[in-house]
Order: structure tokens, then C-alpha cells, then sequence
């Protein structure tokens, strides 16, 4: 039953980008399985940021989800269609923990996400420690045919606009080192007020995240 769901998802993403690019997602996914995964991190003050979504795009709107009640069938059926069934409980099972997804549309059409966690949220990532104040953006996703459409800067800005709002002070956010979509947000952060702080070893042994930090690597802040 697993090969059969296996060989399913797998079809779907190769009509979706194509083989090469296929093949590439499974050797990563792979590697990243038998391998420690190296992250860079990058943090901004949230309460001095200035950003306006509105300067990246006029052609995007974004929208908060709290509640897994608050997604329409349409757009579960979207998400389920290019990340699999899986993600939809990994979905509910985010939201019951106080997460919150960032969803951007362009003409009305789902086009990415991103997730952020603060100290509040259940399944914390011990990355960063959280405390009250913090909030982290992970696990951003665009859809193919959005890309290049600056989806991830626009949901970058409209976070940390919405989270100055509510009067939290930083946003830290993670850039895969082995992955070619994560290292392009390493510009965006750049570009749009993120620092970058330090690189960090993740492992994931039996279940439980281990995260090690590399000092050697930090850079002045």
C-alpha cells in the first residue's frame, strides 16, 4: 500500500515539474534522510521592519489560517494534489498546535505558503528557543506555475508587517543549505532586512530533532 502511494505522489510531482526535477526533490529528500542537514539562520527586528507587501506586488493577496476549518475544499484538494495526502494531516495536526499558514493567491488561485511558529505553538523547532516575542518562518512552498512571481518575499513582508502589529520584537528564519529552492530565499532575506546570524546541524534520530550549532560560523551582528 505504501509503494502504491509512493509511486502515486511521485507521478503526480513528475506531471507536475517534469523528471529531472523530479529526480532531483528524490535524491535531496533522500540525502537529507541519511545526512545531517546544514541550515544558515537569519533573524530581523521585527518592531523597526518597513517593508510593504504592497511595494514587491499589487498582484498577490495573502491570507492567515489559524484553523484547518478556514481552508476550502479547493485549496486542500491543491495542497494535496502537489504535496500529497500526507501534508493534509501534517496540516491539522500544525494548526491543532498553534501554528499559523500564510497562504498567497494570485487572480484568486492558490499560488504558495508559508508556516511560522512562535512560543506558543506545539512541536517547536529547537533551532532557535523561542521566547515570548519570537516568532519563526519555516517550510515555505510555490507552487510551479507561480514561481518567479515573488510569492515568497510577499508573504515574507506581509508576516512580519502582520507580527510588528501584534507587537513581537524578532523573526528568525532558516535557509537549506543542500536545497536549490531554500538557497534562493537566502537573497530574499538579504534583500528584505533579514541579517544573517549563524549556521546549525539538524538531525532527525528516531523521531527526535537534534540541533547543533555552529559557532565557528557566526558572523558579526
Amino acid at each position: 500500500m505504501m509503494v502504491e502511494a509512493t509511486y502515486k505522489a511521485i507521478k503526480r510531482k513528475i506531471e507536475s515539474i517534469g523528471i529531472l526535477p523530479t529526480a532531483k526533490l528524490i535524491i535531496n529528500y533522500l540525502a537529507n534522510k541519511i545526512y545531517y542537514r546544514e541550515f544558515m539562520l537569519y533573524y530581523v527586528d521585527v518592531s523597526t521592519y518597513h517593508w510593504d507587501p504592497k511595494e514587491i506586488s499589487k498582484e498577490i493577496v495573502a491570507k492567515e489560517i489559524r484553523n484547518f476549518m478556514d481552508l476550502s475544499e479547493r485549496e486542500i484538494d491543491t495542497i494535496r494534489e502537489y504535496i500529497g495526502k500526507k501534508y493534509i494531516k501534517e496540516i491539522k495536526e500544525r494548526l491543532a498546535n498553534n501554528w499559523r499558514l500564510y497562504l498567497g493567491y494570485i487572480n484568486g488561485e492558490l499560488a504558495g505558503g508559508v508556516w511560522a511558529m512562535t512560543n506558543k505553538s506545539g512541536l517547536k523547532t529547537k533551532a532557535v528557543p523561542l521566547l515570548d516575542g519570537d516568532v519563526f518562518y519555516l517550510n515555505a512552498w510555490t507552487f510551479p506555475a507561480f514561481r518567479g512571481k515573488k510569492i515568497f518575499p510577499f508573504l515574507l513582508s506581509f508576516m512580519s508587517v502582520k507580527f510588528q502589529e501584534e507587537k513581537f520584537q524578532r523573526a528568525y528564519g532558516s535557509v537549506h543549505k543542500r536545497n536549490i529552492a531554500s538557497l534562493r530565499s537566502h537573497a530574499t532575506f538579504a534583500k528584505f532586512g533579514y541579517q544573517y546570524f549563524i549556521n546549525f546541524e539538524a538531525y532527525n534520530l528516531l523521531g527526535r530533532e537534534i540541533v547543533i550549532w555552529k559557532p565557528g560560523s557566526r558572523e558579526n551582528v
